[in-house]
């Protein structure tokens, strides 16, 4: 049932062209998304290479790929929340005393 009113929303404000702040939104989650995504390609060859050669450098890159992975996690469930907020707001905004 959510999805056909998701579908609604997102569709009759894609036609009406008022969904470009919602958009921008969706970017950045998007982007923090495929952020931790690459986050983890990283992790795996950074601890193979901190458990076989033991160096310091390798620690630091682990504990700062791991840091911003938990970073992409939380500006991703952020920008999606704002998104959706803005989605519903917009749409009742210019369509919801009329309906």
């Amino acid at each position: 049932k959510i999805e056909q009113v998701w579908d609604k929303i997102y569709f009759t404000l894609e036609a009406n062209n008022k969904i470009a702040v919602p958009k921008s939104f969706q970017s950045f989650y998007f982007f923090f998304r495929n952020f931790f995504t690459l986050g983890l390609l990283l992790l795996i060859p950074t601890v193979i290479m901190a458990y076989y050669y033991q160096h310091d450098y390798y620690l630091y890159i682990l504990i700062l790929t791991v840091l911003i992975m938990i970073l992409s996690i939380f500006s991703a469930k952020w920008n999606r929340k704002k998104m959706v907020e803005r989605m519903f707001w917009t749409y009742y905004a210019l369509y919801g005393e009329k309906s």
